[in-house]
């Protein structure tokens, strides 16, 4: 009787350690926090149009990388709209962004991605579809969402320079993955490369303020590379398609997309590498950060990643709320400055004119959180537990 009573005794207490495991600093973390309207008084007093949004972006990205990736529910560059409000009811995709979270500025040199099945559709608000937060899995290292009306499980993770996508189709038919350049200004470029199941393309940078509209001097250039041989191709303006047509360019609204038969259940892997410099660096980006390391890796890694730097402070409460207030601030005070050079060293030379410096062996940042921001700050918005 003894011995079934002390049994029964080291269960509960094993049991009651289990229960009250502690997270890892990154469990805490909620990428989704300030991506709702502010509700502060001084918000709700002052807060007009955009600017009564927190700007804050939902990035899988890690700490300080060049490009940061975000679902995307918000098409444009403009200033002071950001690619995800957490109001907004249909997804439209996922962007290779780098806006300032936290900003009123613009996105710039980004691209977009989408998987879909069944008819083509070649614009943001056509291939959009609805989705709720309940479906939405968000951490700084993952990102996955059910995109229900498609039939398609999505997946996202990244690299300092890269991005790692994985779509999971849920039934046989006709897919299809379309790429957006993303340039209001209508000077984007995109190309495929069927034999080598390759998307280039880039996006040029405009000035907002002094100069305002003005080229930039450097672009952001991608390189998307697929795992799955292509059933067909094509690139497309507005609604107008361009079959078996493999480049288009210096147009609004212009895009490519690859189209798949897939089998139910059937994967494909998209790494899309992205650079400041050149498609060709872009490339070589992809090639050094994501060589041999698969999807399921590059999530592992990049939660280590995280895990490593939020670790380096410890919170003591017993209130969890305060936990996951603090360790979502500090992952927002990890997003800027940006990393700007190449894995060669290469980087736009400040102030335009397309000369590329070096670096080295060191990195170059650029996108300094100065007035317009307070950096790892963001008001705090309830979310239910899911």
């Amino acid at each position: 009787m003894r011995v079934l009573f002390s049994f029964i005794l080291i269960s509960v207490v094993i049991f009651a350690c289990q229960a009250q495991k502690i997270n890892s600093p990154v469990d805490y973390v909620n990428p989704l926090i300030g991506t709702a309207p502010a509700t502060t008084a001084s918000a709700l007093k002052h807060g007009e149009k955009t600017e009564n949004n927190a700007q804050v972006v939902p990035y899988v990205t890690v700490p300080f990388g060049m490009t940061n990736w975000t679902p995307q529910t918000q098409s444009t560059e403009i200033k002071c709209r950001a690619p995800y409000y957490y109001k907004d009811s249909l997804f439209q995709g996922f962007r290779g962004s780098h806006w300032l979270s936290g900003s009123c500025v613009q996105d710039y040199g980004s691209m977009t991605l989408m998987p879909l099945t069944g008819e083509l559709k070649t614009t943001p608000q056509s291939w959009a579809v609805p989705f709720t937060h309940a479906d939405e899995e968000a951490t700084p290292y993952h990102y996955k969402l059910r995109l229900a009306d498609y039939r398609v499980q999505a997946e996202m993770t990244a690299t300092k320079r890269s991005g790692l996508f994985k779509f999971t189709f849920e039934n046989d038919g006709i897919a299809h993955i379309v790429f957006s350049p993303n340039s209001d200004e209508g000077q984007g470029y995109i190309k495929i490369d069927p034999k080598s199941k390759e998307v280039v393309g880039y996006n040029p940078v405009h000035r907002i303020y002094q100069g305002n509209g003005e080229l930039a001097g450097f672009s952001g250039y991608f390189t998307a590379q697929i795992s799955t041989e292509f059933s067909d191709f094509g690139v497309f303006k507005n609604r107008e398609v361009f079959k078996q047509t493999a480049e288009i360019s210096n147009d609004k609204n212009i895009g490519a997309y690859i189209s798949f038969n897939v089998k139910k259940g059937q994967v494909i892997y998209v790494k899309v590498g992205t650079s400041f410099t050149s498609i060709e660096t872009a490339r070589k980006n992809l090639v050094s950060e994501t060589t041999g390391l698969t999807f399921e890796k590059a999530v592992v890694q990049l939660k280590k990643t995280w895990e490593g730097l939020l670790g380096k402070v410890q919170v003591e409460t017993e209130v969890e709320a305060d936990k996951e207030k603090f360790y979502t601030a500090m992952y927002h005070s990890f997003l800027h400055p940006r990393t700007l050079n190449d894995v060669n060293g290469d980087y736009p030379k400040f102030g335009g004119g397309g000369e590329i410096m070096n670096a080295g062996d060191r990195n170059y940042y650029s996108d300094f959180s100065m007035w317009d921001t307070l950096s790892g700050i963001a008001p705090v918005v309830q979310f239910p537990c899911s």
